[in-house]
């Protein structure tokens, strides 16, 4: 399958003139969450992050953050606005191993 990268999953797509190939878009989504959680299992495994880190909860949450301020960005949020957002998904980064 050969699929065109977009930053945040294609939520872009809207404004280019692109041609997504259907199922890239889930595709990527797993490819994201896949680096996601293999970096988070690393931190885990080098004492970054606490043994007890639930990984497919972090990364799943954190990817859903991702998402969801591209889609914010795409629909007009200013810079401000996604810099709070950030901030507030940061405040529930686990604590250190």
């Amino acid at each position: 399958m050969n699929c065109f990268k977009v930053s945040a999953v294609c939520p872009l797509a809207g404004f280019m003139s692109v041609s997504i190939e259907p199922g890239c878009t889930k595709k990527l989504r797993l490819d994201m969450y896949g680096s996601l959680r293999a970096r988070l299992e690393a931190a885990v495994a080098n004492g970054e992050l606490s043994a007890a880190t639930d990984v497919d909860a972090l990364s799943r949450f954190y990817l859903s953050v991702f998402q969801g301020m591209a889609i914010q960005a795409k629909d007009g949020a200013t810079p401000a606005e996604l810099r709070g957002a950030a901030k507030a998904a940061m405040a529930a980064w686990p604590d250190e191993g």
